[in-house]
């Protein structure tokens, strides 16, 4: 089940890496390359599963992560930055206000991407962070989370953050790619970013009940494990039940 976790990075991450190379390829070289990445996950799988180092699974997937972004954000300023000579020529023949008002808008696009990026990096850096600090540190943080209990260990549950944190970043980077995809084609008048939004509603429900929750942790009216236990799941769910709901809307929409 292990290899079935983490390989499955690396099989997604070999699907970016074809989508975001084969973009306007001919067919040919589609399928040569589809070739070579399913040749190269065949590798990993075979020598990760001969080797069982984790060093090498996560090497592979950082450099395979690292080719994607930066073809990715190469492309997105070769083919949509204003300033480039392939945008000017494209748009030379254009009025004057029409090729202004394609420029700022294409310029605003740009600023919101890199926004995106960078807080996508941070989110899924800092999760991959946290996934080695857990790998070095388990047995303490185990002890830890027996001393602590419920709610409360569920904090120190690395593996946790780290799945939350690079899907997040994931997230980030799927919808930019959609996005990128879009721009790509001539399509920036049809689509528009929809980030979701936390209604005050939903974040006065959040405060509500881990307030509640953490009266009846600190004052229980009686000391039974099995109550705090209880309140510390309902906690969890919670939260996770209101964020995962943000990301169940599109991202991009016409």
């Amino acid at each position: 089940m292990q290899l079935v976790d983490e390989l499955s990075m690396i099989y997604t991450t070999c699907l970016m890496v074809w989508a975001t190379f084969a973009h306007k390829k001919r067919p040919m070289a589609q399928f040569l390359l589809a070739v070579a990445l399913i040749a190269l996950a065949l590798f990993i799988t075979g020598y990760y599963h001969y080797l069982q180092d984790p060093k090498f699974h996560q090497n592979m997937y950082a450099f395979l992560t690292i080719v994607v972004l930066v073809r990715s954000m190469f492309i997105m300023e070769r083919n949509i930055r204003p300033t480039f000579k392939k945008q000017k020529e494209a748009r030379a023949h254009l009025p004057a206000p029409e090729r202004k008002r394609q420029e700022d808008r294409d310029q605003q696009i740009l600023t919101t991407m890199w926004i995106m990026i960078g807080m996508g990096l941070t989110i899924f850096l800092g999760g991959f962070a946290i996934w080695n600090l857990d790998n070095m540190y388990c047995s303490k943080l185990r002890v830890w989370r027996r001393e602590l209990g419920l709610p409360w260990g569920l904090l120190l549950e690395g593996h946790g953050w780290w799945h939350l944190m690079t899907g997040t970043g994931a997230y980030f980077y799927i919808t930019w790619g959609i996005w990128l995809r879009h721009c790509l084609n001539g399509r920036q008048d049809e689509f528009e970013l929809y980030w979701p939004q936390v209604p005050r509603r939903r974040i006065c429900e959040i405060y509500r009940i881990m307030y509640n929750v953490i009266v009846l942790y600190i004052y229980p009216k009686d000391s039974r494990l099995e109550k705090r236990q209880f309140v510390g799941i309902l906690l969890a769910s919670s939260v996770v039940k209101n964020i995962s709901s943000l990301f169940i809307q599109n991202a991009v929409h016409a």
